[in-house]
């Protein structure tokens, strides 16, 4: 089965054509990657941000822990692996979202 994948350049042609062409695309591009880049320094600095009507970017904080890794499914030898404490950065989705992509 073929994913539908949409890529940055495929989002700055769709908002320069429904801008009317106001400015050119690289313009838009750049825009674009300074809000990117907005998001991501604000993510870093902050828990949340909230985009009404898209979503919500969190942080979530994973503790450090053991973890069992099986070696051999047939003795059922294993072998613990420590993973250390990381963060990681989720996404949950505003329900208009949720709504329009399981209408």
């Amino acid at each position: 089965m073929k994913r539908n994948i949409t890529t940055q350049k495929e989002i700055v042609d769709l908002f320069w054509r429904r801008s009317g062409k106001l400015l050119t695309k690289e313009t838009y591009g750049r825009l674009f990657s300074i809000l990117k880049n907005i998001l991501i320094e604000k993510i870093v600095q902050s828990d949340r941000v909230e985009l009404r009507g898209f979503g919500i970017f969190y942080k979530k904080r994973y503790s450090a822990h053991i973890k069992k890794l099986c070696n051999d499914f047939h003795t059922g030898e294993y072998r613990e692996a420590y993973v250390p404490e990381n963060t990681r950065v989720k996404f949950r989705s505003a329900r208009y979202l949720k709504r329009r992509v399981n209408p």
